[in-house]
């Protein structure tokens, strides 16, 4: 939970669908405890206030910028996406920013998302545990495995490149974010 400016509520939580697969949801709710209907509502309709996620996809990290736009922070999940970018690519950290209505924003990454592979394995092991923002800019604390070996991972993400550092190894690496 993150609270707003104007002292509006982000959540991060998950649910049980009837079918036992749990799902990720991201919320908004008003001041006054309410939800924000406008939230992650497809044009011209009406909504509820909260976004349920892709099947898989687990988040863990949470922040509020000051223009509103919502930054979380997670894992890839397993789910197949066809319509989602990259949906090969799981076990990988998923770091995305939603524009104050929910709904992706299209300038940062690619279509609003930006994953996270350091290669270390096939497949991949790494994902976010918390996000921050300092200055401006998203950093993302979490996890890389590599075989038997776990490390810990540190990446400052900036219009253009994503610099990671890799506690474990002692490695510090960059590379353009498509």
């Amino acid at each position: 939970l993150v609270i707003g400016e104007r002292g509006e509520m982000v959540l991060l939580g998950a649910r049980t669908d009837g079918d036992g697969f749990g799902r990720m949801v991201l919320g908004k709710l008003r001041a006054d405890g309410t939800p924000e209907t406008s939230f992650g509502a497809p044009p011209g309709l009406p909504g509820t206030g909260f976004l349920m996620r892709p099947e898989g996809d687990l988040l863990a990290g949470l922040a509020l910028q000051s223009d509103g736009r919502i930054v979380v922070a997670g894992q890839r999940g397993n789910a197949q996406r066809p319509l989602r970018p990259a949906p090969d690519l799981v076990g990988v950290v998923l770091v995305e920013r939603h524009l104050a209505d929910g709904s992706l924003d299209p300038t940062f990454g690619t279509g609003g998302e930006t994953l996270i592979d350091l290669a270390r394995l096939d497949p991949p092991q790494d994902g976010a545990i918390d996000v921050t923002l300092q200055g401006g800019r998203v950093m993302v604390y979490g996890f890389s495995t590599a075989e038997s070996q776990n490390g810990l991972l540190f990446a400052r993400l900036t219009s253009d490149l994503i610099v990671w550092r890799d506690f474990e190894a002692g490695s510090l690496a960059g590379w353009l974010n498509p």
